[in-house]
Protein backbone atom coordinates (compact mmCIF):
# COMPACT_ATOMS: atom_id res chain seq x y z
CA UNK A 1 0.00 0.00 0.00
CA UNK A 2 1.17 3.60 -0.53
CA UNK A 3 1.14 4.29 3.21
CA UNK A 4 3.43 1.33 3.91
CA UNK A 5 5.78 2.34 1.11
CA UNK A 6 5.90 5.91 2.41
CA UNK A 7 6.78 4.67 5.91
CA UNK A 8 9.60 2.54 4.54
CA UNK A 9 10.98 5.41 2.45
CA UNK A 10 10.77 7.81 5.42
CA UNK A 11 12.56 5.36 7.72
CA UNK A 12 15.31 4.76 5.14
CA UNK A 13 15.72 8.51 4.68
CA UNK A 14 15.97 9.10 8.45
CA UNK A 15 18.45 6.23 8.84
CA UNK A 16 20.57 7.61 5.99
CA UNK A 17 20.66 11.08 7.57
CA UNK A 18 21.55 9.57 10.95
CA UNK A 19 24.36 7.39 9.58
CA UNK A 20 25.66 10.30 7.48
CA UNK A 21 25.71 12.72 10.38
CA UNK A 22 27.61 10.23 12.54
CA UNK A 23 30.01 9.30 9.72
CA UNK A 24 30.77 12.96 8.95
CA UNK A 25 31.34 13.71 12.63
CA UNK A 26 28.43 16.13 13.09
CA UNK A 27 26.81 14.04 15.86
CA UNK A 28 27.46 11.06 18.09
CA UNK A 29 25.38 7.95 17.42
CA UNK A 30 23.73 8.41 20.82
CA UNK A 31 22.40 11.83 19.71
CA UNK A 32 20.20 10.14 17.12
CA UNK A 33 19.08 7.39 19.47
CA UNK A 34 18.16 9.84 22.22
CA UNK A 35 16.38 11.98 19.64
CA UNK A 36 14.28 9.01 18.53
CA UNK A 37 13.31 8.22 22.14
CA UNK A 38 12.47 11.88 22.91
CA UNK A 39 10.35 12.22 19.77
CA UNK A 40 8.45 9.03 20.62
CA UNK A 41 7.78 10.29 24.15
CA UNK A 42 6.60 13.66 22.86
CA UNK A 43 4.38 11.94 20.27
CA UNK A 44 2.86 9.71 22.96
CA UNK A 45 2.40 12.57 25.44
CA UNK A 46 0.81 14.81 22.82
CA UNK A 47 -1.65 12.07 21.90
CA UNK A 48 -2.63 11.64 25.53
CA UNK A 49 -3.02 15.41 25.95
CA UNK A 50 -5.24 15.68 22.87
CA UNK A 51 -7.40 12.80 24.11
CA UNK A 52 -7.70 14.51 27.51
CA UNK A 53 -8.73 17.82 25.93
CA UNK A 54 -11.29 16.14 23.67
CA UNK A 55 -12.77 14.18 26.59
CA UNK A 56 -12.94 17.37 28.66
CA UNK A 57 -14.75 19.21 25.86
CA UNK A 58 -17.16 16.28 25.39
CA UNK A 59 -17.98 16.30 29.11
CA UNK A 60 -18.52 20.07 29.01
CA UNK A 61 -21.02 19.70 26.16
CA UNK A 62 -23.02 17.16 28.19
CA UNK A 63 -23.47 19.53 31.13
CA UNK A 64 -26.46 21.87 31.06
CA UNK A 65 -25.57 25.49 30.44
Amino acid sequence: SPSRLLKIVAMLYAATIWVGSVHLGWHYASDGLVGIVVVCLIWWGTGRFVNWVEAREARAQLLPA
